[in-house]
């Protein structure tokens, strides 16, 4: 007996979505994060505060982003086809004005993307933001990005 499901499948507009959760102080507590001297030569700057960037940058950490828990090591691959345009300058762009990271995105055998290897950088997203360094088989949204600020 066949169903016929079109009428659930067909819809075009969904309903807004409302987000319930309350409004949290957008300050990010960066006590434990210390900059190591090449953090320091390279100017590396740690946000305190939530915004809009840094929500884009976890979303990216979390889908595309790995965070070593055996070094000071942080990485952003995708696929090399298919993605090589939007990491190219907006992603740049997007590292150079949160963090003062000059990132050297290039082609690996098979993804596009860089390493970078800081102390602070690391300690900011471990630390600051409870993202679990390791592999992401349990990836969990921090609870201070789930607020009812739509730009975040």
């Amino acid at each position: 007996m066949e169903k016929n499901f079109t009428h659930f499948w067909s819809r075009t507009k969904l309903d807004p979505i409302r987000i319930t959760y309350p409004y949290q102080e957008k300050r990010l507590d960066i006590s434990k994060v210390e900059l190591s001297s090449e953090d320091k030569r390279k100017e590396i700057k740690i946000p305190n505060q939530m915004n809009e960037q840094l929500a884009e940058e976890i979303g990216i950490h979390l889908g595309d982003g790995f965070l070593s828990d055996r070094r000071h090591d942080f990485r952003v691959k995708v696929n090399k086809v298919t993605e090589r345009e939007n990491y190219d300058q907006l992603k740049r762009n997007l590292y150079k004005q949160l963090f003062n990271l000059d990132v050297r995105i290039k082609e690996y055998s098979d993804t596009y993307g860089f390493e970078e290897y800081s102390q602070a950088l690391w300690m900011f997203k471990a630390y600051a933001l409870n993202i679990r360094p390791g592999k992401k088989d349990k990836i969990e949204i921090p609870e201070f990005i789930k607020t009812n600020d739509q730009k975040i």
